[in-house]
């Protein structure tokens, strides 16, 4: 499972990331109606991270993984998005509507990632490592560096929404430095909590094979 929700912290990530892009080279006619439709799938990073480290450090049964909540806003803001579009597209709301909503939803997401972003650092700087069974087969500092550049993204996201709100990046510049500070983190991710995880897994069964050679000692000194 720790792997898994790795892999799809890095999908969502590059998804989020390509998708930008695609909307931006403006792949889809400007005369279709769904040119300002995008999937949320930045709702879904903090969440993956996060549960990432509750079943890495094997504390699933004593802490909530939040992957259904994320899901539930992941949809609501899919549907909000379809209805929004509608709205616009029929002329019952004005375009500048839709502009705000984006403002909006991105603000409600990057609170709830700051949210879970905060209760992934209690988990390793606080009662995390005390919690966990692992926590004598990896010093866990890779992760802390995790969050150095975490912090930074999130930072850079901030100063995006601030930019779009106020009028003084316009878009897509404003999300220039965030998709380059998320592409950074993608192929630190992928290098860094791969192998850490393929170390730690090799230092499980070390301990395993030497306990087990320590115990068929003593049976045979006994016997």
């Amino acid at each position: 499972k720790p792997v898994l929700f790795l892999n799809l912290l890095v999908l969502f990530l590059s998804l989020n990331n390509l998708q930008s892009w695609f909307l931006e080279k403006r792949f889809i006619p400007s005369e279709f109606q769904l040119i300002d439709f995008t999937i949320p799938w930045y709702v879904l990073i903090a969440p993956m991270f996060y549960a990432f480290l509750v079943y890495y450090l094997e504390i699933d049964q004593k802490r909530f993984s939040f992957l259904k909540i994320s899901i539930g806003i992941f949809c609501a803001e899919l549907i909000a998005r379809s209805a929004a579009i509608y709205l616009v597209n029929t002329g019952v709301w004005p375009q500048v509507f839709l502009d705000n909503y984006n403002n909006i939803e991105d603000f409600i997401t990057l609170l709830y990632s700051l949210f879970l972003f905060y209760k992934a650092v209690q988990l390793v700087f606080g009662e995390g490592p005390l919690l966990s069974p692992i926590a004598n087969f990896d010093d866990l500092r890779w992760l802390k560096w995790f969050f150095y550049l975490g912090a930074g993204v999130f930072v850079l996201w901030i100063m995006s929404i601030v930019f779009n709100v106020t009028g003084l990046v316009q878009k897509p510049y404003s999300y220039y430095p965030l998709r380059l500070g998320s592409s950074i983190l993608i192929y630190w991710v992928g290098y860094q909590a791969f192998f850490r995880y393929v170390v730690l897994k090799d230092r499980i069964s070390l301990r395993k094979e030497i306990r087990k050679k320590s115990s068929s000692e003593r049976i045979g000194k006994s016997g």
